[in-house]
């Protein structure tokens, strides 16, 4: 009996996955600095396979799955922004964003050996220099689009097999990373730490910290709030110092609470104080410290940043926040009611924050 002819085919099957998705941060305008922004790796089964092309997708902040197709919505207000793509921390490729999507078409395609993996590191810098408020605090979501979809009718994520004629399948699964914002610029906090036996003292730093701006732009800053535990304890005529200098106390307002205090700038410095592009300035909190009126008796400041998320602060809105209230400056015309707040400090929220602990015992 004669059979029909099968004629069979092998197929090398591709696994992506996310391997390392970065906090959320911030991505200065300015292309002087490239943010991390996470890794993908993938994965051959039996045989090998070659990556020519990769596009990764600025997805749109409804998509709530984990598969990035040509049918997800995509967000197109980073575009500009250029898209990094490593591998061991050589670059393999880049290309801008544009209509929500970065095409990466690698000059050197890159394989990867039957049953072994790849990963590739992704960077995002800025392109141009934000210049108004309505630019600012674009979002940016980046996710692997899937093989066999296309984009604009020639972007795509396309993987081949090596020296064989045999089909890729491709299951790019959860190859989506952290949102990230994109400002005119940054700031960070390097917050110092203390824990110290008690001294009674007057003019006694009971904490400090140097904060910074990014190269691209300078920032303001017009309130702090701290958690501020007092036990046992007399403490007084509390100050600011910046830059080692006592600020005028008509330039600043520092309010007390039940285990908070806050330091709102004013006068002066009504419009925040100023740090200059790729700058550092030092603020220290001081205050009198009374001799002890218990043993055990604690003194414990704390800078508060409990945000976990992007903000944008409406004009005015700088005095209630019980956080950081900064501004990147991409309002031209800054002033107190016109630019926008943002009280995430750059998503230093995701940072631990130190302390300054004084303690006596006997």
């Amino acid at each position: 009996m004669v059979g029909n002819n099968i004629t069979v085919r092998n197929s090398i099957e591709v696994i992506g996955n996310r391997t390392f998705s970065e906090p959320s941060s911030v991505i200065p305008s300015s292309s002087t600095s490239a943010v991390r922004v996470g890794s993908f790796d993938l994965k051959t089964d039996y045989a090998a396979a070659r990556v020519e092309e990769v596009t990764l997708v600025n997805v749109a902040g409804s998509f709530t799955g984990t598969n990035v197709t040509s049918g997800t919505a995509r967000d197109m207000s980073s575009d500009g922004l250029l898209v990094t793509l490593r591998r061991g921390g050589q670059v393999v490729g880049n290309a801008q964003l544009l209509n929500g999507a970065a095409y990466i078409k690698l000059a050197t395609p890159v394989e990867v050996a039957a049953g072994q993996s790849v990963v590739f590191e992704v960077e995002v810098s800025g392109a141009t220099n934000i210049v108004s408020v309505a630019e600012t605090n674009k979002t940016l979501r980046l996710g692997v689009l899937e093989t066999n979809n296309l984009i604009d009718g020639t972007r795509q994520t396309l993987i081949s097999s090596v020296g064989n004629s045999v089909d890729v399948t491709s299951i790019l699964n959860n190859v989506l990373f952290n949102r990230h914002v994109v400002r005119a610029t940054n700031i960070v906090f390097v917050d110092q730490a203390t824990s110290a036996e008690w001294v009674a003292a007057t003019d006694r730093v009971i904490y400090a910290t140097n904060v910074s701006a990014d190269s691209s732009r300078g920032a303001n800053i017009k309130r702090l709030v701290f958690d501020h535990t007092i036990r046992g304890a007399a403490v007084s005529n509390y100050r600011v110092r910046l830059d080692s200098t006592l600020v005028d106390p008509s330039d600043v307002i520092i309010t007390t609470g039940t285990n908070s205090l806050s330091v709102t700038f004013t006068g002066q410095y009504l419009n925040g104080f100023r740090i200059g592009a790729g700058g550092s300035r030092r603020i220290e909190l001081v205050a009198d410290l009374a001799s002890p009126l218990q043993n055990s008796s604690l003194v414990t400041t704390l800078r508060r940043n409990t945000n976990t998320d992007f903000s944008m602060f409406a004009a005015s809105s700088y005095a209630g926040p019980a956080t950081v209230v900064w501004s990147d400056n991409a309002s031209s015309n800054l002033t107190v009611d016109t630019v926008n707040w943002f009280t995430d400090a750059g998503v230093d929220a995701k940072a631990t924050t130190n302390s300054w602990t004084f303690t006596y015992r006997d």
